[in-house]
């Protein structure tokens, strides 16, 4: 999976794992900018996961399967939805003035709009072009 990195430099990666016991282990770290430390956010069971979102730059936004989660940089679980669908989703989810896309491996489109989350805030990655409009900077 991709990672994004946060306004301080910190990158958020997510994997899944094989675990003697679940099967599969989902796992979503932060790697530190300075020490190259990890601390492991987020685990649960999970068979596909994809690249993490980072939002509102208090948030990352991670799926697990069919169950779209945001935990807080600290790992708190913010809020859980499940999925329209028990597919998995082969993109990371978008957000555009507050209403959050998931789109899943079937075509089912999942829009959640009342997450109380708004957009990517100063993270420099995934604005795309360094904006949340995709426009490119000059010098």
């Amino acid at each position: 999976q991709a990672p994004t990195i946060d306004f301080e430099g910190n990158a958020y990666v997510s994997f899944v794992l094989p675990d003697s016991v679940k099967g599969k282990q989902g796992n979503l770290f932060r790697i530190d900018d300075l020490t190259c430390e990890s601390t492991l956010l987020h685990q649960e069971y999970a068979t596909h996961m994809q690249s993490p979102t980072l939002v509102d730059d208090n948030y990352v936004m991670q799926i697990f399967d069919s169950e779209f989660v945001v935990v807080g940089m600290d790992g708190e679980e913010f809020a859980r939805y499940t999925l329209g669908s028990d597919v998995a989703s082969k993109s990371a989810p978008v957000i555009h003035e507050g209403v959050i896309y998931v789109l899943q491996e079937d075509g089912t489109l999942n829009v959640i709009s009342d997450s109380g989350l708004f957009g990517y805030g100063d993270a420099i990655w995934p604005r795309f072009r360094g904006d949340n409009s995709g426009l490119a900077r000059s010098g």
